[in-house]
């Protein structure tokens, strides 16, 4: 019987396997020893069901061996988790396919500790690298789901456009999910794109829910749905997920960052800037805080800050336009105060957006901030045409809360998907 021991793997428990292709040789080989069939009764190819016919003679004691071969292989394949095609499960509890190849491993590691930092240049690695291992085993549930999450991310840390990312994302998500509906990871990337880009808010929040339900300490997914509760007007449903996030993993900047934002629109201002200015203390190289704290700085007033922090991040992000218009907007503040600071950033992002580099909603922010209702809904009007996928985030937007009571605005929030408060 052609079995074999596992090698290196024999060190996790695995003892013998067996490969289909020389199982059926064998197997084909012992029926010619065996069988003394006259020449007029059908032989079986075992590629093809067995004729369903009383068997004879040694015929009998033919299809007794190949039964037993077969169950004697499946039941080693079962204990040992290395038939071929078969799932185990690794020491993080995430479903693994037993023929991936050390190095796809190795590379899938790699990718998901680059696309973690969050910073372009983690983000381009991490491209690299998840693209490498799928060349190599084009079936890595994991390596999909982590290419996924990479593009899903390259949008925010890498000025990539989300017209160019979320698409690939969505892929890859699809193909994570169709190879391994059980993993955690692969459901919870579907749900960011489903969420995010396809404005499903419902399905989104529901796939968030299946894939804490596969993986609950998933800190990630905790993350990822906390923000997406925030983003569709529950933000005291999004705190205690992103307190067990932070339990889950207590280094993660992201993670920090995330709970001052839940902490923000909770009302606990104080302690939301507290906690930032403890990740930029901390770590300086993570942009994200400074997102957050431009959003919590226009929400109180102070536009000092506010545009300290919006050219900050363009900077770390390798997106000039928007410290370019902070730029404009501080010269302007200076000397004719917020509205001639907001007429200074969108006279800066109308000539990026007419050159195809900016969007509609940066444009459509800035009216808004000093009340421009009119104008705000019309450049709203545009991104939604657009598609443009900052759109998911319009409640939570404070340069919008001046607007936010009309009509014309409520309207488009539902159009967009998002609950309405009457």
């Amino acid at each position: 019987m052609p079995v074999y021991r596992a090698g290196e793997q024999a060190k996790r428990g695995v003892l013998v396997h067996a490969y289909p292709s020389e199982l059926e040789s064998w197997l084909r080989a012992e029926k010619g020893r065996q069988a003394t069939e006259t020449v007029d009764e059908p032989q079986a190819d075992l590629a093809d069901p067995l004729p369903i016919q009383p068997a004879r003679g040694r015929r009998r004691l033919w299809i007794a061996v190949a039964a037993s071969a077969v169950v004697l292989i499946v039941a080693v394949g079962w204990l040992a988790g290395v038939l071929p095609g078969t799932m185990t499960r690794d020491d993080g509890g995430q479903v693994q396919a037993a023929e991936i190849p050390e190095e796809a491993r190795e590379l899938y590691l790699r990718g998901t500790y680059l696309w973690n930092r969050r910073t372009p240049e983690g983000i381009t690695g991490a491209t690299e690298a998840l693209e490498r291992a799928i060349a190599i085993h084009p079936d890595y549930a994991e390596a999909h789901a982590g290419l996924a999450m990479t593009y899903n991310l390259a949008r925010q840390y890498s000025g990539m456009s989300g017209f160019d990312a979320y698409p690939l994302a969505e892929r890859h998500a699809r193909r994570a999910v169709e190879l391994d509906p059980t993993l955690g990871f692969a459901q919870s990337v579907l749900a960011f794109v489903e969420f995010h880009w396809l404005w499903d808010v419902e399905a989104g929040l529901a796939r968030f829910e299946e894939a804490l339900r596969l993986d609950p300490q998933s800190s990630n997914t905790l993350m990822w749905y906390a923000s997406a509760l925030m983003i569709a007007g529950r933000p005291a449903e999004a705190l205690p997920l992103i307190s067990k996030a932070q339990e889950a993993d207590p280094d993660s900047s992201s993670i920090f960052t995330m709970k001052a934002q839940a902490l923000f629109y909770n009302g606990r201002v104080e302690e939301a800037v507290a906690l930032l200015d403890e990740v930029r203390a901390r770590d300086p190289g993570h942009a994200w805080a400074n997102y957050a704290l431009y959003f919590i700085k226009a929400a109180q007033g102070d536009f000092e800050a506010y545009l300290e922090h919006y050219a900050t991040l363009g900077n770390m992000i390798g997106v000039p336009r928007y410290s370019d218009a902070a730029e404009a907007g501080a010269a302007a503040l200076a000397d004719g105060g917020v509205e001639a600071m907001a007429a200074a950033m969108i006279a800066v992002e109308t000539e990026y957006y007419e050159r195809g580099e900016a969007l509609a909603w940066d444009i459509a922010r800035h009216h808004a901030l000093i009340g421009n209702a009119e104008e705000a809904i019309r450049w709203l009007r545009i991104s939604l045409e657009r598609r443009e996928e900052r759109l998911i985030g319009i409640l939570v937007d404070p340069a919008f809360w001046p607007i936010r009571d009309k009509p014309e605005f409520k309207r488009l929030v539902a159009d967009i998907g998002l609950p309405v408060d009457t």
